[in-house]
């Protein structure tokens, strides 16, 4: 369980033997807003609300080198 007030981590992990996928969070069907910190496969959520009970989804896509 998560607690109002707390620090969440959600990461997106991809099994696969390319490191370029650039990821974009989305909360429910919008982009996640400057409430939130991404860092690559990671979408960071401190001072959780209740309105922070929602899906989040990230959206992948590889760039080749």
């Amino acid at each position: 369980p998560v607690f109002t007030g707390e620090t969440v981590n959600l990461k997106c992990v991809i099994e696969s033997d390319h490191s370029n996928w650039r990821y974009e969070w989305y909360k429910g069907s919008n982009k996640v807003s400057d409430h939130y910190t991404v860092n690559g496969d990671t979408l960071t959520i401190r001072g959780v609300k209740k309105s922070d009970e929602v899906e989040y989804l990230p959206d992948m896509e590889f760039w080749p080198l």
